[in-house]
């Protein structure tokens, strides 16, 4: 059912053409521009995450692909609210996207905001290098990876511990 037309395109296709990590000879102001374009949407991503919650929605299947970017305006908005639900009104949806997925909710438990949060750490891991499908494999890799990428691009060394935090096995800590 299409309620309306969104401008942009999936932030899968927004990071795989603005992403620093995939430019073979990056310069200082290619990473200012990354990490801008970085910072300008997670910024909105988490405030639609904290609304959302605030008015007791779990959106459950939250992805890059279910991520739209204005590259104009570098407005995001999401897409695909099939898997979102309302608390203690709703019965919750067992549906989420490989890699994006916290290790609970993939077990069977019922998606949460902490879920949720997941999904943005790995959304962030992801927009940084896009390999979260292999994590399934060696879920720990995770950390050292997006803590080298962080390193070799030179974006501030708090962000680090922003994803880990995210992506954490345990929901309490997210």
């Amino acid at each position: 059912l299409v309620m309306e037309r969104v401008e942009g395109g999936s932030l899968t296709s927004f990071a795989a053409g603005k992403n620093i990590t995939l430019k073979t000879n990056p310069t200082k102001e290619d990473a200012r521009e990354s990490y801008e374009n970085f910072r300008t949407i997670f910024l909105q991503l988490a405030h639609i995450l904290k609304t959302l919650h605030e008015n007791k929605i779990i959106f459950t299947d939250f992805s890059p692909n279910n991520v739209i970017v204005n590259s104009a305006t570098m407005e995001v908005k999401l897409i695909d609210f099939e898997g979102a639900y309302e608390v203690d009104v709703d019965a919750p949806v067992p549906l989420f996207t490989p890699g994006f997925v916290a290790p609970a909710q993939m077990s069977g438990q019922s998606s949460s905001a902490e879920s949720d949060f997941f999904a943005l750490g790995a959304t962030m891991h992801y927009y940084l290098a896009p390999v979260n499908q292999i994590f399934a494999i060696h879920p720990k890799a995770r950390y050292g990876f997006v803590k080298s990428v962080i390193e070799d691009i030179g974006f501030p060394k708090v962000l680090y511990t922003l994803i880990s935090k995210l992506i954490d096995k345990s929901a309490a800590k997210r």
